[in-house]
């Protein structure tokens, strides 16, 4: 042989043990526990298990012939085939089950097809047989066995995950072994169910089930777990695993991971680990092979209310554009009909000279997602007027269906008889090494004949000039008759400081040409890329509402990170206020999105008693954040004011109080035979829209500065409390 062919010979086998060492197993997905088994000659209490892993290394764009095996930790070698039966996850396809592995023998092995850049993720099942490495107390890893991606019938990879499982046998004696738990949820078949033993699902699952049906009758196996044949397998939406006897929290999160990329779809969670329904404990369980139930209606592990949402939270239409279609949207249908009512709740353009609309209606049929729709019809004016804004809210939903995260969308009218520039984008977020950031501002309505500038300087926020970016005003110029967008740039400064998340706002200013604004501001949010944890609190300590309206309540964070942070709202200790006579409220979850400083809050509906009774006071309470977030304000305190209008109607009249006109339009004058201490006027939703502090026997009210409704005035006299319906025209 040529020294030629010697050298080339060498350049490829230095390539080839280079690319097969450069194989493995980049991230996985492993549980914390499995059904091991006792070895002995019976061997009927098997649970299968499965990891989700991503594999990298491999050829690009190849197809690998692969068997799924279990390695007992310190003792198999690192070309060991280990032992267990295997468990083949398909997405279209039934699953199959086979006890023997053969890289050359059909239904013995399964494959797998990498992407462009030579990676797979995917699921992977196995059961553990009665093998000596898998008695109760040992450790073991799973081992990926691959061919060479080329057709060939041995293995050339041994893949090993780097978490390992212990393996626990049934066992009713407490603090060993493990003990069977089921459900039967609303999931979707073949995707999987992982359970936590806290609320955030953090660290290592502690195991990880199918979601059954799956195509392939276990049932059939002599060596299934008994549970797991009559209760699980070929169920529609049941899954069946272990848990350890050794589990001081219990179980308190399920979630539910999709077949096809193993994200997260849903999750269900126990602040204590005993399951509400049932009251099914899963604390340090003594069942063994006498599984416990976990039932459907406290795991369902899908959303189980009809949310309804604006499928928008803009929309922009020029004056002489005749209407706009705003569109409404429905998640999580059921067997009835839902409706929710689409009103305007503000903004600056006035009703039946800017626009015509009335409050509509519309109605989901049962079952169905359709979108519904409702028309603003927009009337084109010859005033010069700028842009005006339409804000659509939504209200009295049915079929106890939820307001999703749109909850309201702003309708912007541009007015045609000006030019009008405004930002691409209102809001966008980058990180702190982003580097040079460009903001685009677009015109509308170009002036022909004349060009029109305006600046974008720097309003606000948090962020500090200098050391956290660098930006000087800038001034923009829109060529006459042009529609192309011009460009401001400011550059992001990447400091060392943990600072969490920082605003910077820009806004438009002192355009010509008469120029109006559509958005004028764009609020850029810096991540910052040094972690701190968030930090959240109620917005206020206390407030009160007058009995019969919803209160809102919000709860603030700052420094949110680039995943989303939760935390629990809670009944604290106090309370006088008794649920179902004088509220409406549960434990909720609040969640903040990824990257966002918006507040979230808790509703809560008051209960009108018609009785004369004291205040009452609802204390709330902040616990469990997740991303280790910390609290501040971490107790709110409600007051619910007694109105007590029905048991004080004797003190009106024994005083000769009179409130007339009612209804009124102006003026209202509320009098009374002896001198009245104070008066306030309320709105139905609890809030003070008009005070006296001083003692009289007659009282103005300014009726023409109040808006339409209903209102309640209250007032004492001689220590009685009188309350007397208002309403303006």
């Amino acid at each position: 042989m040529s020294l030629k062919k010697i050298l080339f010979a060498c350049v490829l086998l230095a390539f080839a043990t280079a690319n097969l060492q450069s194989q493995s197993i980049n991230s996985a997905i492993v549980p914390m526990y499995a059904k091991g088994n006792p070895g002995d000659s019976l061997n009927k209490a098997r649970v299968p298990l499965f990891i989700w892993a991503e594999i990298t290394g491999l050829t690009a764009s190849s197809t690998y012939r692969y068997g799924v095996r279990a390695v007992k930790e310190g003792q198999d070698g690192a070309t060991s085939r280990g032992a267990a039966n295997q468990l083949f996850l398909h997405q279209s396809s039934s699953n199959t089950y086979t006890t023997s592995y053969s890289m050359s023998k059909s239904g013995q092995h399964d494959s797998f097809t990498t992407d462009a850049n030579g990676k797979y993720a995917g699921w992977f099942g196995l059961e553990l047989t009665g093998n000596a490495r898998f008695t109760d107390g040992n450790y073991c890893k799973v081992r990926i066995l691959l061919n060479d991606g080329a057709g060939g019938t041995s293995e050339t990879h041994y893949l090993t995950t780097s978490d390992s499982i212990k393996c626990l046998d049934f066992s009713t004696t407490s603090g060993s072994g493990c003990t069977g738990v089921f459900s039967h949820s609303l999931a979707t078949d073949k995707n999987f169910a992982f359970l936590y033993d806290n609320t955030t699902g953090s660290g290592r699952p502690l195991s990880i089930a199918l979601i059954e049906q799956d195509g392939f009758d276990y049932r059939n196996n002599k060596t299934a777990a008994t549970f797991y044949k009559n209760n699980v397998d070929s169920i529609s939406g049941a899954w069946g695993t272990v848990i350890p006897n050794d589990l001081a929290n219990g179980v308190r999160r399920i979630e539910n991971h999709k077949l096809s990329d193993g994200t997260l779809f849903h999750a269900n969670t126990d602040a204590d680990g005993i399951w509400t329904t049932g009251s099914v404990s899963t604390v340090n369980q003594t069942g063994g092979a006498t599984a416990i139930q976990i039932s459907v209606t406290d795991a369902p592990l899908i959303p189980t209310n009809p949310v309804v949402s604006f499928a928008n939270a803009s929309a922009q239409v020029n004056e002489n554009g005749t209407s706009v279609t705003v569109d409404v949207t429905l998640s999580n249908p059921d067997a009835n009909a839902t409706s929710v009512d689409v009103v305007v709740t503000g903004g600056t353009a006035t009703g039946g000279s800017d626009y015509t609309y009335s409050t509509t209606t519309v109605t989901f049929p049962a079952s169905s997602t359709a979108t519904q729709t409702v028309t603003i019809n927009i009337t084109d004016d010859a005033a010069v007027e700028g842009t005006e804004t339409i804000i659509l809210g939504l209200q009295n939903a049915t079929n106890s269906a939820t307001v999703g995260t749109i909850s309201a969308e702003t309708v912007t009218i541009v007015d045609n008889d000006a030019p009008s520039v405004s930002f691409d984008k209102t809001s966008a977020t980058v990180n702190e090494n982003a580097g040079t950031i460009s903001l685009d501002v677009n015109i509308l309505n170009p002036d022909p004949t004349k060009a029109t500038t305006v600046e974008v300087v720097v309003s606000g926020g948090t962020a500090t000039s200098g050391s956290d970016y660098s930006y000087s005003t800038a001034t923009l110029t829109f060529p006459a008759g042009s529609s192309a967008k011009q460009t401001a740039t400011l550059t992001i400064i990447d400091d060392t400081l943990v600072e969490g998340s920082e605003l910077l706002i820009f806004m438009l200013q002192n355009a010509n040409n008469s120029a109006g604004y559509v958005n004028a501001y764009d609020t850029l949010t810096i991540t910052d890329n040094d972690f701190n944890p968030p930090a959240l609190s109620f917005s206020v300590d206390t407030s009160s509402v007058l009995e019969g309206a919803t209160v809102t309540i919000l709860v603030n964070i700052t420094g949110p990170l680039a995943t989303a942070t939760t935390i629990e709202v809670v009944l604290g200790t106090g309370s006088t206020a008794v649920a179902g006579a004088d509220y409406t409220f549960s434990s909720t979850i609040l969640t903040f999105p990824a990257g966002s400083s918006a507040s979230q809050n808790v509703s809560i509906p008051t209960l009108t008693n018609n009785m004369v009774q004291t205040n009452k006071t609802l204390v709330l309470k902040l616990q469990n954040p997740t991303n280790k977030g910390t609290i501040g304000k971490a107790q709110h305190t409600l007051t619910i004011k007694e109105n007590g209008i029905n048991g004080i109607a004797e003190v009106a009249t024994k005083y000769g109080v009179q409130v007339y006109p009612n209804p009124a339009k102006e003026q209202v004058v509320v009098s009374a035979n002896q001198s009245m201490n104070g008066l306030k006027v309320f709105s139905l939703d609890g809030r003070i829209v008009y005070q006296e502090n001083r003692k009289a026997e007659i009282y103005t009210i300014p009726a023409q500065q109040l808006a339409s409704g209903f209102y309640l005035v209250s007032f004492e006299i001689n220590g009685q409390l009188v309350v007397q319906k208002l309403a303006v025209k």
